[in-house]
């Protein structure tokens, strides 16, 4: 069996998010007990406003992107999906295509069923060339699946 997700996935699905929640999440909170009316030229209502607001985008924003990450493996006959709580085996024949997205710093891969599965049609990951490279040496019978 190898593994096709990075393993960057947990560093972006867990500890980001983790990190964001409790870190700004303490300091958004924090400026509720400010005794102080301004804060450089900005009013601390405003200032108050700002931050709930940019906590808020990026709680969002998290949860539409590395929260919905899946680590994925596979080997000659299933592929395993794993969201790092629950891990579920689906037959090769039952998959449609990965498609690979390149964006420089890490490559994107969106997987797509031809039905519906416990996390959805379509499942999102994050890989890696080398070990895209591995799964199509180890299995060039995949290669057809991957698009680039």
């Amino acid at each position: 069996m190898k593994q096709l997700s990075s393993n960057k996935t947990l560093l972006f699905k867990t500890f980001i998010p983790i990190f964001w929640l409790v870190f700004f999440g303490a300091f958004t909170l924090s400026t509720f007990f400010m005794t102080e009316s301004y804060i450089g030229q900005i009013s601390i209502q405003f200032f108050r406003i700002l931050t709930i607001v940019f906590y808020l985008i990026g709680t969002i924003t998290l949860a539409i992107t590395a929260m919905r990450l899946k680590r994925v493996e596979l080997n000659a006959s299933e592929i395993f999906v794993s969201n790092y709580l629950k891990s579920y085996k689906y037959k090769i024949e039952d998959l449609e295509n990965i498609r690979i997205q390149n964006y420089g710093i890490f490559k994107s891969m969106k997987i797509t069923f031809k039905g519906q599965t416990s996390f959805g049609k379509k499942i999102s990951g994050i890989t890696s060339e080398k070990k895209l490279k591995r799964v199509i040496l180890e299995y060039p019978e995949h290669q057809s699946l991957i698009e680039l």
